[in-house]
């Protein structure tokens, strides 16, 4: 009895470390991410990535990840001429940081979108040229996400945990419908958790 109880958590256990990135993710680095079609405002996004995903918009550290990014959202989203939301917003102290919190140890900005971006400014991914560019945080773009895979979520539950409660607050389905000021409530309720 004590054999098979052992057998069955070595079993469970190795499903665990073997499982990967969720389903239609694609995996660089131990990272995975998930490409959006849906379009959105910017934190009603990055609201759906902590929701579906257990992550946040993708925040991009390398020109190998940018390069990575670039080349699969351009097939997923084939109009060269958009660009998708990732995860830098200045919208809080005018300094751009990902919306996991970390700051941006790698940058792909225009050099006149990084310098003419004076807070509540949003990061997309132009599909043109892989350029990162700043855009209104309420326009509705596809977007894409960024979770790790299992191996490496386990260690950064914790971390992770704080920043997701705070965010917690229940964004409303989006609409069609809405009215602009609607979105910026919308905005402005997630914006705070920055």
């Amino acid at each position: 009895m004590l054999c098979r109880l052992f057998c069955l958590l070595l079993i469970i256990a190795a499903a665990t470390v073997t499982a990967k990135c969720p389903k239609n993710s694609h995996e660089v680095d131990s990272k995975c991410f998930s490409f959006q079609s849906v379009k959105s405002a910017f934190f009603h996004a990055e609201y759906k990535c902590k929701l579906q995903y257990s992550g946040h918009l993708a925040a991009i550290h390398s020109a190998f990840d940018n390069g990575f990014v670039t080349q699969i959202a351009s097939v997923v989203f084939p109009d060269a001429n958009k660009s998708v939301w990732i995860g830098a917003t200045n919208s809080k102290k005018n300094e751009w940081v990902w919306t996991d919190g970390q700051a941006l140890t790698y940058k792909n900005f225009t050099t006149e979108d990084e310098a003419s971006a004076k807070g509540n400014s949003c990061s997309a991914l132009s599909l043109e040229n892989g350029q990162w560019i700043a855009a209104d945080c309420y326009e509705k773009k596809p977007y894409i996400c960024l979770s790790l895979d299992s191996k490496d979520l386990a260690a950064t539950t914790t971390a992770a945990s704080d920043a997701a409660t705070t965010t917690a607050a229940a964004a409303p389905e989006e609409t069609t419908t809405k009215a602009p000021a609607a979105d910026e409530a919308e905005a402005s309720g997630m914006d705070a958790t920055f």
